[in-house]
């Protein structure tokens, strides 16, 4: 099992089987999926679903060879997002020319909308269900 990390993620219950074949099992205390040792994150597997119409979101935590990210699919695909504390983050950098100025990489800006969307999504039809 190749480069784990500690995985959690949010779903609807319909679709609470397809993570538990992964190796998620619910926690009671946060009312989430978790992982304790998720190969690489699961990102071959996440995708799958994500093409398949499951909708999601979560957190995996760092391995040796990725870093902490935040995750939500649309259905479609599952957009990552760096992240700090589970939050999501744009990263930004200096511009020495002709005074410093934070230069957002819009990517990430892009990326945050799509994420955001994308939660936005998943939120809507946890809570329609109740």
């Amino acid at each position: 099992m190749g480069d784990p990390c500690f995985m959690w993620i949010r779903c609807l219950a319909s679709d609470q089987h397809h993570f538990e074949k992964l190796g998620f099992v619910q926690d009671s205390i946060f009312g989430k999926l978790v992982h304790q040792n998720a190969p690489y994150a699961l990102v071959d597997e996440l995708e799958d679903l994500a093409r398949k119409g499951v909708l999601f979101k979560g957190t995996n935590g760092n391995g040796e060879s990725y870093g902490e990210q935040c995750f939500a699919s649309d259905g479609k695909q599952v957009i990552y997002m760096d992240t700090v504390d589970g939050d999501p983050v744009i990263r930004c950098g200096s511009d020495p020319l002709p005074t410093p100025w934070i230069k957002l990489h819009y990517n990430d800006i892009v990326m945050y909308n799509m994420y955001v969307m994308a939660v936005a999504r998943i939120d809507a039809a946890l809570k329609e269900v109740g």
